[in-house]
């Protein structure tokens, strides 16, 4: 129905951070960066098998050629359980999760949007993920200028929006 009036429904589902409802279940526990966080562990083959499952679920239902993966506000990663991965590759444990994600979105036929927060905060991050990933750049306060954003723009491909959001 959306389709008609030229409205493409994009789903954001929270897919490393914000996780704490499903987290909380001891069930799904064990999937967490620290104990009793809403984080998963990026490095976990579990907690990525889980995630596979929610997208394989998810992704087919819309019919836009976007899937949202969030990804924001994961500051707890490196801290635990992904710490000794992530203190030796320097992030790139975090971008191996990003990436991996991109291709089962990728294999959905859509294209993976994330939010850029992370991203930004760690210089040299954007340039181990793939160009096709649309970062979203998101900021609480309104300014007459986002430097963030400007950062994203000269980063993205040619043929894929970087998009903003000011809450």
């Amino acid at each position: 129905m959306p389709k008609q009036y030229y409205i493409e429904v994009i789903p954001v589902v929270e897919l490393l951070a914000h996780m704490e409802n499903t987290l909380n279940n001891p069930k799904y526990a064990p999937l967490t960066e620290t104990d009793g966080s809403g984080t998963l562990c990026p490095t976990s083959e579990d907690a990525f098998q889980f995630v596979k499952k929610i997208v394989d679920e998810v992704a087919p239902a819309f019919e836009g050629r976007y899937f949202h993966c969030a990804l924001d506000e994961s500051a707890v990663v490196g801290k635990a359980e992904s710490a000794e991965a992530v203190k030796a590759r320097h992030r790139a444990g975090v971008c191996d999760y990003y990436t991996r994600l991109n291709d089962l979105v990728k294999s959905h036929g859509k294209t993976m949007m994330m939010y850029a927060d992370i991203v930004l905060n760690h210089p040299g991050v954007m340039n181990m993920l793939p160009k096709d990933i649309v970062m979203m750049y998101w900021n609480y306060a309104d300014a007459p200028h986002y430097d963030g954003f400007d950062k994203l723009a000269r980063w993205g491909s040619d043929d894929e929006p970087v998009g903003i959001w000011i809450g």
